[in-house]
């Protein structure tokens, strides 16, 4: 059994929807996305990118990565757009998903 084997069962590529929203873990840091495509072995992640003033952006330059699902460490996220920008975007539970991914970094990094 790997070290990521839980998160295998967990978040199996079968059970990835079409333009949900996850966060992803990189070693320096995670990000927010919507799942873009289902591959054969990974899936392709639209990422926002985090502005200076701790918003949710959509970059200038698309970031599309096709990621193994070991790290997708949250899923559903929730994402909706600001009222007061429509080209930003807020994540509800942000300090949530802070603490979790340092926890998954610490474990798995």
């Amino acid at each position: 059994m790997t070290r990521f084997s839980y998160i295998l069962q967990d978040y199996d590529l079968k059970k990835l929807a079409l333009n949900e929203w996850v966060a992803v873990a990189y070693k320096e840091g995670f990000y927010i996305g919507k799942v873009e495509k289902i591959l054969a072995h990974k899936v392709r992640i639209n990422l926002l990118s985090e502005d200076d003033q701790g918003s949710f952006i959509w970059p200038r330059v698309s970031d599309k990565q096709d990621i193994k699902a070991i790290f997708i460490f949250r899923r559903n996220v929730e994402v909706t757009q600001a009222h007061e920008d429509a080209t930003k975007f807020n994540v509800k539970n942000i300090t949530l998903i802070k603490d979790r991914f340092q926890a998954f970094s610490l474990k798995y990094f």
